[in-house]
């Protein structure tokens, strides 16, 4: 395997009427993936796409997505994730930013972009002008699929800190490689059935649809992400396995807790997109005994550092865990030296599943992406991951996490920078300083937290918060508004996190 669409035809040899995803609608197979994705990358090609062109595909998990995601790349794309949560400035930034002349998603989100949108747009069930019907695809597209492992594969984007979301790129055979580390330390096999619960156009969710397609399993879809209908999926198709973010874990042991319902047959759990709080891991114990626990951690920017295997759990309870296969971590201190045990200092991420930096932002790639001096008599000028992410290394070489980078907010399962809610806020007349910032949360990870600073008169923080709410997924609305005289900084001029955070307290 050296593509993405090299996972596909994987699943496909290892039995191409074999369920490969399960929702709903009904089952499909590898093969059924396989024939829509031909018609889609028809459809691209008669339309003039050529070899690394964008195509953005804003489709929630299912049949259309999978088929798009392997047909846009069958025909030489570069996919761009999206999914439904984004709200319509965030996705027509994200088209703009990448230059996507392409676009597959539904009509409502068509009709809502209008202009914005790009000239060739796919839809299911279309009433828009200007768009195409899915049901109109009827050639099938028998070209070759992409064989260079280097070339860019997938646009993922993310909130950066510094302002609008950026795309991280990720080249073909980094995908093959998440495919391959996951399913190695998770021992995934055909027989698995993974509950997809979360969204593919993200690291974590993206991760559960390949490691199925590199190992033959498949992926079980439920009507909602509502705690009651993850566990009738459960029931009906006999899931093997659950990934979640701490936030949906605590939903759903809440459901559980509640209803005196268990999850037989689970072979394993995951969590990732945040670090769970010890008291929802000793919940999750509770509530889903027998199956194994393994933690992980990682970035839109490298994929996957590190997990901690299921047989670690007891003794290293709550940690990052240890380096996944072809990585190499290090912690440096604030003056630039490898650190010794027990000493926090930042993560740096070296190896395997690196991005090729940001998408037409060299200065930023620069930044986050670059070499470490006091490593260099290790691996010389070989870039690293600065992840931004304070963490400690014990005696066994497994790592604990000590807290993330000051303005980085990770709430929900989604790491994202505050300067988007900033300047929300700072569109209102009467608001002059705004700053957000997280708080820790047993159940969210952190809470969304502004600080506003008005001018003469007084501001409404229920009318900021509708317009944030209007403007943003929810999971990066402010919790609470905070109005104070001036924000709190040092003598140096910095912004004082610790009095904010107290405030908020």
């Amino acid at each position: 395997m050296t593509t993405l669409y090299d996972l596909l035809e994987r699943h496909r040899r290892a039995g191409a009427d074999r369920p490969l995803l399960v929702t709903p609608d009904g089952a499909y197979s590898s093969d059924d993936v396989e024939r829509e994705s031909a018609r889609v990358a028809a459809w691209l090609r008669d339309a003039g796409l050529a070899p690394g062109d964008r195509v953005v595909v804003d489709l929630k998990n299912g049949f259309d997505a999978v088929a798009a995601l392997f047909g846009a790349s069958r025909a030489g794309a570069v996919v761009v994730g999206a999914t439904p949560q984004w709200t319509v400035p965030q996705i027509a930034h994200v088209v703009a930013d990448s230059g996507a002349r392409f676009l597959v998603t539904n009509d409502l989100r068509a009709k809502q972009l209008g202009a914005k949108r790009p000239p060739n747009v796919l839809v299911r069930g279309a009433t828009t002008d200007g768009v195409v019907p899915w049901a109109s695809l009827t050639a099938s597209w028998d070209g070759q699929a992409p064989t260079d492992p280097s070339s860019p594969a997938i646009l993922i984007y993310t909130s950066g800190s510094t302002g609008s979301p950026k795309g991280v790129v990720h080249p073909h055979a980094n995908l093959v490689d998440f495919a391959r580390i996951v399913s190695g330390y998770l021992e995934n096999t055909a027989d698995d059935r993974l509950m997809w619960l979360l969204g593919w156009s993200f690291g974590y969710g993206l991760s559960q649809l390949l490691t199925m397609c590199a190992t033959g399993g498949r992926l079980i879809v439920p009507a909602s992400m509502l705690a009651a209908d993850v566990v009738k999926a459960h029931e009906e198709h006999a899931a093997t396995a659950i990934a979640q973010v701490p936030h949906g874990w605590d939903q759903l042991v809440g459901f559980l807790e509640k209803t005196d319902r268990r999850l037989a047959g689970l072979r394993y759990v995951t969590n990732a997109g945040d670090g769970p709080s010890l008291a929802l891991l000793d919940r999750l114990e509770r509530a889903l005994p027998g199956a194994k626990i393994v933690l992980m951690y990682g970035q839109t920017e490298c994929l996957r550092t590190t997990y901690l295997p299921a047989d670690r759990f007891e003794d290293k309870r709550g940690a990052m865990g240890f380096p996944v296969p072809g990585v190499d971590v290090f912690v440096v201190d604030e003056r630039g030296e490898l650190c010794a045990d027990d000493e926090p200092g930042e993560l740096l991420h070296r190896g395997a599943l690196l991005s090729a930096g940001y998408w037409n932002a060299p200065e930023a790639t620069a930044a986050k992406i670059r070499p470490e001096p006091c490593l260099r008599d290790r691996i010389g000028d070989e870039p690293v991951l600065h992840t931004g992410d304070v963490v400690r290394r014990d005696a066994d070489g497994c790592l604990w996490y000590v807290g993330r980078s000051e303005r980085m907010i990770k709430s929900s399962g989604f790491r994202f920078g505050p300067s988007e809610i900033e300047a929300i806020l700072l569109a209102a007349p009467e608001v002059r300083e705004a700053l957000v910032f997280g708080v820790d949360d047993p159940t969210l990870g952190q809470a969304v937290e502004a600080a506003v600073v008005t001018s003469e008169g007084s501001a409404d923080a229920g009318a900021l918060l509708l317009e944030a709410r209007k403007q943003l997924p929810r999971y990066m609305v402010p919790r609470r508004v905070h109005f104070v005289a001036e924000i709190p900084r040092n003598a140096n001029g910095k912004v004082r996190l610790d009095a904010l955070r107290a405030l908020a307290r």
